[in-house]
């Protein structure tokens, strides 16, 4: 009887063996596969952390922009203020004390006569 069981023992070792190796590749593919899948699940992640920054960062620069256009428009009222006709006669008179020239003030020159020899 012996050596029967000697007989089986080796058959079902190498049974065995076999599917330890069949499961040891098993197991590398699924590890390699949730590798895989971790580092996909990495990357991602990372590249919606940089689309939300980018976006924010888009925000930031937009509201910037909108500030300066109005700042540009009031400036640009103002410097359209200051030139009109109308404010220069008024600092010309309140602020500096000019006058519009009498008739007898105003000399009319004609022709080549406005030249110095």
């Amino acid at each position: 009887m012996s050596a029967r069981i000697s007989s089986v023992t080796p058959a079902v070792r190498i049974v065995g063996d076999r599917e330890r190796a069949a499961r040891r590749r098993v197991m590398r593919h699924v590890v390699g596969l949730l590798g895989l899948a971790t580092v996909f699940g990495i990357v991602h992640v990372w590249s919606r952390m940089q689309v939300l920054n980018a976006r924010y960062e888009l925000t930031g620069v937009e509201q910037r922009l909108q500030q300066l256009e109005k700042s540009i428009a009031q400036e640009e009222g103002e410097v359209a203020a200051a030139k009109s006709m109308e404010r220069l006669m008024r600092v010309a008179h309140d602020q500096l004390g000019l006058a519009p020239p009498t008739l007898g003030q105003v000399v009319y020159v004609q022709g080549d006569a406005a030249r110095v020899p």
